[in-house]
C-alpha cells in the first residue's frame, strides 16, 4: 500500500514539474517573441530613420550640387537654365518655370516642359504664382487646383495633381517665383517642399548676382561703345578708325584713307538749325555705310567731317571707286523736315605705305588732298599730290598714281 501511494505521489510531483516546466518554456518563448517583436520594431524604426537620413543626405547633396552649378555661371540666361534643370532633377519634377518680378507683376522667363509659361504675365495675387508672390510663402498643392481657390488661375493643357510654388527672396526683396509640377504618378511631400524652399534661396542669390554681373557688363560695353563710336551717327569715331587702320593696314600692308568733307553743310545747318543739321548728318552716315563694304570702316571725325578706310588692293583703284560712289550718293537730294536739301562732298585720298605708315601721316596726306579738292571746285576727289610725299617714299609710287586727279 505504501509503495502504491508513494508512486502516486511521485507521479503527481513529476506531473507538476512537467507542467511548471512547460509553463516556464511557454513564458520564456513568449518573452523571446516579445523581445523579437521589440527588436523587429526597433530595426524597422532604425531603417525608417536611416531612409529619412539617406533621403535628407540625398537632398542636401543635390542642393549642394545645384547650388554650386548655379553659382558657377554668371550670365542670367545660363543661371535661369541651371536653376530649372537643378530643381527639376532634384525633385523628380516633370515641368518647371521661373517667373521674375517686372513692373509689379510676374513674367515667365524660363521653362522646362511647359513652354507656354515663357512670356506669360501674371498679376500679383492672380493664380498660384501670383498668390505666392503676395504672401511670400511656399505652397504645396496635392490635388488639381481650382479657379475658386486661386482666382485668375489659367487653364493647362494637361491637369497637374501635385505642384510646388516657392518665392525667391534676396535681402527681403522678392526676385520672382519658382514653380515645379510632378508627373501623374508622383506626389510631392513636405520634404520636397522644404528642399524647394532651400533651393529657392540659392536661386534668388544667383539671380541677384547674375543681374549685377549683367548690369556691370552692360555698363562696360556701353562705356566701350561710347569711347569708340560717334554718339550722333553711331559710326566709329576717330579713335576706332585709328585702331582699325593700324590693325588692317599693318596686316595687309595696303589700303587707303578717304577724308570726306561735306560741301554746303553750314548753309543747311544755318537754315534748318542744329536739329535739322543732326538729321542730315545721320542721313549722310547712312549713305556712307551703304556705299562701302563690310571690310571697310566708315567713321565720323566730328562736325561735317567723315572718313573711310578702304582695305585691300595694292593700288588706289578700290579707293577711287569708293570715292566716286560716295560723291554720287551724297550729291543726291536729302529730305529734312519735308524740305529738299542738296549738298556735295569733297574727298582727299592717301594710300597706306605710300603716303604714310602711321595714322597721323596718312591723315595729314589725306587732309592735304582734301584741301586740293576743295580748291579745285569741290564735289570731287583728289589723291595726295607727288610734292606732298616725302622724297624717300617716291620709290614706292607705281604708274604715277599719286598724280591722278578726278577729271
Amino acid at each position: 500500500m505504501l509503495s502504491r501511494g508513494f508512486a502516486a505521489d511521485v507521479f503527481e510531483v513529476l506531473l507538476i514539474c512537467a507542467w511548471v516546466l512547460a509553463a516556464l518554456c511557454a513564458a520564456w518563448g513568449a518573452v523571446g517573441q516579445l523581445r523579437l517583436r521589440r527588436l523587429t520594431r526597433r530595426c524597422v524604426a532604425e531603417q525608417g530613420r536611416v531612409a529619412v537620413l539617406d533621403e535628407r543626405l540625398r537632398v542636401v547633396s543635390r542642393l549642394h550640387d545645384a547650388g554650386r552649378a548655379v553659382n558657377s555661371v554668371h550670365e542670367l540666361d545660363h543661371v535661369l537654365g541651371t536653376i530649372l534643370n537643378g530643381v527639376v532633377d532634384m525633385l523628380g519634377a516633370e515641368t518647371g518655370s521661373v517667373m521674375l518680378v517686372e513692373d509689379e507683376e510676374l513674367r515667365g522667363v524660363a521653362a522646362v516642359g511647359n513652354e507656354r509659361a515663357l512670356g506669360a504675365r501674371v498679376a500679383f495675387g492672380e493664380g498660384i504664382a501670383g498668390r505666392v508672390a503676395v504672401v511670400r510663402n511656399a505652397m504645396l498643392i496635392n490635388g488639381e487646383a481650382s479657379d475658386g481657390a486661386f482666382p485668375g488661375l489659367r487653364p493647362r493643357r494637361t491637369p497637374v495633381d501635385s505642384a510646388i510654388s516657392v518665392p525667391m527672396i534676396e535681402r527681403d526683396q522678392l526676385i520672382g517665383v519658382l514653380n515645379v509640377a510632378a508627373s501623374s504618378t508622383h506626389l510631392f511631400n513636405h520634404r520636397d517642399l522644404e528642399a524647394a524652399r532651400a533651393f529657392a534661396e540659392y536661386a534668388a542669390a544667383a539671380i541677384a548676382k547674375a543681374r549685377l554681373y549683367d548690369n556691370s557688363r552692360r555698363k562696360s560695353e556701353e562705356l566701350a561703345y561710347r569711347a569708340t563710336h560717334d554718339p550722333l551717327t553711331g559710326l566709329p569715331n576717330r579713335s576706332m578708325l585709328r585702331d582699325r587702320l593700324l590693325r588692317d593696314g599693318a596686316t595687309t600692308s595696303c589700303g587707303a584713307l578717304l577724308f570726306v568733307d561735306l560741301d554746303g553743310f553750314k548753309a543747311v545747318n544755318d537754315m534748318l538749325g542744329h536739329t535739322g543739321g543732326d538729321i542730315l548728318l545721320e542721313a549722310v552716315a547712312g549713305r556712307l555705310m551703304s556705299s562701302v563694304s563690310t571690310k571697310d570702316t566708315a567713321a565720323r571725325l566730328g562736325g561735317d567731317e567723315f572718313a573711310v578706310f578702304v582695305t585691300g588692293g595694292s593700288d588706289l583703284r578700290p579707293a577711287i571707286a569708293v570715292a566716286e560712289r560716295l560723291i554720287q550718293r551724297l550729291s543726291e537730294q536729302f529730305v529734312v523736315f519735308d524740305e529738299s536739301v542738296s549738298i556735295s562732298a569733297s574727298i582727299g585720298i592717301a594710300q597706306w605705305g605710300v603716303h604714310g605708315d602711321s595714322f597721323e601721316e596718312l591723315f595729314e596726306a589725306a587732309d592735304h588732298a582734301l584741301y586740293e579738292a576743295k580748291k579745285a571746285g569741290k564735289n570731287r576727289w583728289r589723291v595726295c599730290a607727288r610734292h606732298a610725299v616725302p622724297a624717300q617714299r617716291l620709290a614706292h609710287v607705281e604708274g604715277g598714281a599719286l598724280c591722278r586727279v578726278q577729271t
